[in-house]
């Protein structure tokens, strides 16, 4: 007689992992429990982020929704060891500066998440332009000591249009991030670069950040129109 399996049957989970693979296959943790039916709570999804266990049936479905083995995220692997010593899993508000063709600079703010497994980044940005949401993925983050280095591609957009640098110094007990953007603009056909701030959105400080963000945002544009020649 064959059993069925319960949900009293759990597992161990690889946070890091499991969180890593959401955020490379696009899923925030909203759309990946729609995309398991919202067979189980929210909560559970975050538990198993947080490397705790949940129910073995939970898994199987999270990891076809990610068109994954179940059994990768059981046997934990051991991490790439994180050399600097710096951890950025999380959420993050960023913010640069940028214009278009007859338009005046204006600050871009974006919803950044990160999933950190050793050194190695994984992550997207998310940001309202004119009623569409604009999607930056990040496929090749690294972290040089306390600095993250690499590029994001620009959903729908072809190799070059889309492509951006990231240099950024993280600080303040890696609830900070300060640094530069530059990427290909093909209004003006030149490359174009701001001032590039990160914030950790669970930082207790987080207020107080914003707030110093806002006033550097304000030089930027200022800084941005020397540099570019604009309004």
């Amino acid at each position: 007689m064959t059993q069925k399996k319960s949900i009293r049957d759990t597992v161990s989970v690889n946070g890091d992992l499991l969180r890593a693979d959401r955020i490379a296959a696009g899923f925030s943790q909203e759309a990946l429990l729609a995309a398991c039916d919202k067979s189980f709570h929210i909560g559970t999804l975050r538990r198993a982020e947080r490397s705790e266990n949940i129910s073995r049936i939970y898994l199987h479905s999270i990891a076809q929704a990610l068109e994954q083995n179940p059994q990768k995220y059981i046997a934990v692997a051991t991490p790439a060891p994180n050399r600097s010593g710096v951890d950025i899993t999380g959420d993050w508000a960023s913010f640069f500066v940028q214009n278009h063709m007859g338009s005046a600079p204006y600050v871009v703010q974006e919803r950044t998440e990160l999933a950190q497994i050793g050194d190695s980044i994984t992550g997207f940005s998310e940001s309202e332009y004119r009623g569409s949401t604009v999607r930056d993925v990040y496929s090749r983050l690294e972290l040089r000591g306390d600095m993250l280095v690499g590029h994001s591609t620009m959903e729908g957009w072809g190799d070059i249009v889309g492509f951006a640098n990231v240099q950024v110094v993280i600080g303040r007990a890696s609830e900070w991030g300060d640094g530069i953007v530059s990427w290909f603009d093909s209004d003006w056909h030149s490359i174009r670069c701001s001032r590039f701030i990160m914030i950790r959105t669970t930082s207790r400080f987080f207020d107080n950040y914003m707030a110093e963000a806002k006033t550097l945002r304000d030089q930027e544009i200022s800084l941005y129109r020397a540099r570019f020649g604009t309004n």
